[in-house]
């Protein structure tokens, strides 16, 4: 991998301290009892962009940034999506009987399309490690995104209601993770560069996302209930 530029090492820096601020409003406001599974995202993101940024830029080792570290993220990053995604499932759709046999069968629909789809691509692809997760990750991110749409779409069908940052994780996520697909769809297809002006939309597209994360982590916790109004916190604690 090349050298950090100038506008990517600020990208990068800007990153890091929105994740930073993230994970600290998480914790001030109580938030992390509402999506321990995004806490815990947040907090790999934060160690393993560091590592890769401290890699670049003084060590030289190339161990951390490097096209095999990123692709081993990815593939965690992906796996805490998922578990993100049952997290999110069960505490949206606990109370909601109907929503919850709507939603069960949608996301297994989803989860074994992704399963076949990436069965059947790995069937034909070098058992080399960093191509075939190079080769199956616009899969899985197709399959992602699509879990996260589902929900939404069924938050907004049976107007169900979500605390702050659940909320905020799906209203950030869904547009978020349409858009990247979108843009891996066509860096693949084209096949540009990495360091094109298409990589420099995608890390727009997470730092704005961030900055949505870190305003939503900081607002105070609200506890809502089924059929009762959303009830305002103190010191993020509900009451």
């Amino acid at each position: 991998m090349s050298d950090l530029k100038a506008f990517e090492l600020g990208v990068a820096i800007l990153s890091q301290i929105l994740v930073l601020a993230t994970l600290v409003g998480l914790s001030v406001r109580g938030h992390l009892a509402t999506c321990k599974v995004f806490g815990l995202y947040l907090l790999v993101v934060l160690v393993a962009d560091t590592a890769m940024l401290v890699d670049a830029l003084l060590l030289k080792s190339e161990i951390f940034y490097s096209r095999l570290f990123w692709v081993s993220k990815e593939i965690l990053l992906n796996g805490l999506k998922l578990a993100l995604i049952l997290e999110l499932a069960t505490r949206v759709f606990g109370h909601f009987p109907g929503a919850r046999a709507t939603a069960r069968f949608l996301l297994y629909l989803v989860i074994g399309l992704t399963l076949v789809s990436v069965a059947v691509a790995s069937g034909g692809l070098s058992l080399v490690f960093e191509s075939l997760a190079g080769e199956l990750q616009p899969r899985i991110v197709t399959g992602t995104t699509w879990l996260f749409a589902v929900i939404a779409a069924l938050v907004l069908w049976y107007r169900l209601p979500l605390e702050t940052m659940p909320k905020a994780i799906l209203m950030g996520f869904v547009p978020y993770l349409i858009f990247n697909y979108l843009v891996l769809e066509l860096w693949t297809a084209n096949k540009w560069p990495a360091h094109g002006w298409m990589a420099s939309l995608s890390a727009w597209a997470w730092t704005l996302l961030l900055a949505y994360w870190a305003r939503s982590a900081w607002q105070p916790f609200r506890e809502i209930m089924p059929g009762r109004s959303p009830v305002h916190a103190v010191q993020g604690s509900a009451g």
